[in-house]
């Protein structure tokens, strides 16, 4: 079972949501998504302290042997936080293993606060720890998501019930999901491992549902503040 750990800096949930309700894909499914509230009515997309959030990141920066670059045709007088970017690239570059399948990146909380110092507009994010299968509360402990503990960040809460993209659920096939998602806690989470993971299990059996290229791509993640 893989322990993967780490910390990143995310969105603030309202403003992930108001940007979720910005996209044209919410725009072009607004009665499906009001639908889905109505199911979800226990539920407030605002409160979401999840992983299925806006992750800050180095994009448009990058690394190529040793050298700072950025993607063809960027604009890097429209960008915010730049400083932050780069080094955000620097140490994604550093961290990004070389010698394993997992090519995922995992950040200490001294690399996330060095790039914290250089956002301009640090009360629209927050620094989590996050940790994968990792059974043990803390009293700083959030609760626990369900999804890929690094990509594109997929949840199995947010993409069902908060923000549903590209996996939503089946209307006629989701009751014994409802009753799961009705044990979330203040943050949307789940307060214990062992109702993260009976989730996991009936997500999984869906066929609308996000499906795992490995055993154990959908992994159970601990949320810690700091």
């Amino acid at each position: 079972m893989k322990h993967h750990r780490g910390h990143i800096i995310i969105l603030r949930p309202d403003l992930d949501q108001l940007r979720f309700e910005a996209l044209d894909h919410f725009q072009k499914h607004k009665a499906d998504y009001n639908e889905l509230r109505q199911h979800f009515s226990f539920i407030n997309p605002n409160n979401y302290r999840g992983t299925g959030r806006t992750h800050f990141e180095g994009n448009p920066f990058y690394i190529d042997k040793g050298v700072l670059l950025s993607y063809p045709d960027t604009n890097i007088n429209s960008l915010d936080n730049v400083e932050a970017r780069k080094l955000f690239a620097k140490y994604e570059d550093a961290n990004t293993p070389a010698d394993t399948l997992d090519d995922l990146p995992f950040y200490s909380l001294q690399e996330m606060q060095n790039v914290f110092e250089f956002i301009t507009n640090k009360q629209d994010y927050e620094i989590l720890k996050i940790s994968e299968n990792k059974e043990t509360l803390s009293n700083k402990t959030l609760g626990f998501d369900i999804g890929y503990i690094g990509g594109d960040f997929f949840s199995a809460i947010a993409d069902v019930a908060i923000k549903p993209l590209w996996h939503p659920p089946d209307f006629d096939d989701m009751e014994d999901i409802v009753q799961h998602l009705k044990c979330l806690n203040q943050f949307c989470l789940f307060d214990t491992y062992e109702k993260a993971k009976a989730y996991r299990q009936t997500y999984l059996s869906k066929k609308w549902g996000e499906k795992e290229m490995s055993d154990g791509q959908i992994t159970i993640i601990q949320i810690e503040n700091l």
